[in-house]
């Protein structure tokens, strides 16, 4: 059998070129797809990691489940020891804490809701490296009015660096607390439903907004992505005695782990990603 189909090759050299090279052809195609795809979740990835979550977020136990209802009850103290030591954990390069809050902003007769984010301001200049940011000049923790307001969210309220915003706010003593801050700048990032709805502040001038001390979550940093899986279970076991619940960025990125479901759906061939933490396994069809 195989003489025959070996002569039969030889026979028809045309045909049998034309069907390798066909058969070439496409594996190069799948291939150069292949990596194509890796490429750009690869780098969706990174972006999600640095413009929003970080690799792993900190908070008190059941915030991310009931802290949207009451979140001045998981405020975290800036003097927790277990805390301070996550900062010189292996493998974690910063660790910023981060104060949430939503309110309304408003500007001439628009007023819109924000979601609103207290940062560090010298800590998250690694982790924000992923935002484009357009500003005249940077937020800094001396500046007590200064924000960044995210590009669809500049846009709705048709405020530019140097313009005003009146930022009002429900406090922690459940009253109403209202600032007049000075647009430094605007922000995008890779989820444009986070850029319609976001206004970053230094983490003091939110506290000042919100009459309380402390934060919501403290958001670590690590020193490469592929470790991620890692450090979370060696500090689990720390943070669980302490009260705290850990979330890995794999766990918060719903517009990362949708995008990779709709290439595992679409894609008719097997996409590996070099990291272990990814939702993207493409089973060969």
């Amino acid at each position: 059998m195989l003489k025959l189909a070996w002569r039969n090759t030889l026979r028809y050299a045309r045909h049998s070129l034309a069907a390798l090279g066909a058969i070439a052809f496409g594996t190069a195609a799948l291939m150069l797809s292949s990596g194509f795809i890796q490429w750009m979740l690869i780098s969706l990835r990174e972006h999600v990691i640095h413009s929003q979550l970080g690799h792993i977020q900190v908070a008190k136990q059941g915030f991310r489940a009931m802290g949207a209802a009451n979140p001045f009850a998981y405020l975290l103290s800036s003097v927790d020891p277990t805390l301070a030591a996550l900062a010189h954990a292996p493998g974690v390069r910063v660790a910023s804490p981060r104060l949430a809050f939503n309110g309304l902003a408003s500007s001439g007769d628009t007023t819109l809701s924000f979601i609103g984010e207290g940062l560090d301001t010298a800590l998250e200049e690694a982790l924000n490296s992923g935002l484009t940011i357009r500003s005249s000049e940077p937020l800094s923790a001396s500046d007590t009015r200064g924000v960044l307001v995210g590009s669809g969210l500049a846009e709705a309220l048709r405020v530019a660096p140097g313009d005003r915003l009146v930022l009002l706010v429900n406090t922690g003593s459940r009253g109403v607390n209202a600032v007049e801050a000075t647009v430094r700048g605007t922000f995008s990032s890779v989820a444009k439903a986070y850029d319609d709805a976001a206004i970053k502040m230094p983490i003091g001038l939110a506290r000042q907004l919100l009459k309380v001390q402390g934060f919501h979550t403290m958001v670590l940093l690590l020193d490469h992505t592929d470790d991620t899986d890692a450090v979370a279970a060696s500090l689990s076991p720390r943070t669980q005695t302490a009260g705290l619940e850990l979330a890995s960025w794999s766990d918060l990125a719903d517009f990362y782990n949708k995008t990779c479901l709709l290439f595992r759906s679409s894609s008719a061939f097997c996409v590996r990603s070099s990291d272990s933490l990814s939702c993207c396994r493409f089973p060969v069809r």
